[in-house]
């Protein structure tokens, strides 16, 4: 098949200049107009300002604190005497791999071995929490 029957069956109609007899395809700009975005003229500050109070307007404190702290929905179904001993398995496990990595760490890092421990032990707390 030629273009101009794909064009034709497209629905677009080229047309054909006076002078060269060269077929025009539709315009670039009829495609902008067409498909431009209508909040392109809209400043940058206030498509932030807009989904700023969209987002403020739909907040649940409640929602927000347990996708920040999953660890509140966690407690809540926590069955102590079926998890505690496997929790405290993991919990010392952890430990004794940290202890002489974090060693390890602040040795390269030509700082003191104590600095390596409290880099770990925090670190753990902060993941145990987020």
């Amino acid at each position: 098949m030629d273009s101009q029957k794909l064009l034709t069956m497209s629905g677009h109609t080229p047309e054909v200049c006076e002078d060269t007899s060269i077929t025009q395809y539709p315009k670039l700009v009829d495609f902008e107009e067409t498909f431009r975005d209508p909040d392109e003229h809209v400043s940058w500050k206030s498509r932030i300002h807009k989904t700023v109070t969209k987002e403020i307007a739909e907040c649940n404190v409640r929602k927000s604190l347990l996708k920040l702290f999953p660890i509140i929905r966690t407690l809540q179904t926590y069955k102590l005497k079926e998890d505690l001993p496997n929790d405290i398995i993991a919990g010392l496990t952890s430990g004794v791999m940290m202890i002489p990595q974090g060693m390890a760490f602040a040795a390269l890092s030509t700082l003191p071995p104590i600095v390596g421990l409290y880099i770990s032990f925090f670190s753990s707390i902060t993941y145990f929490f987020f």
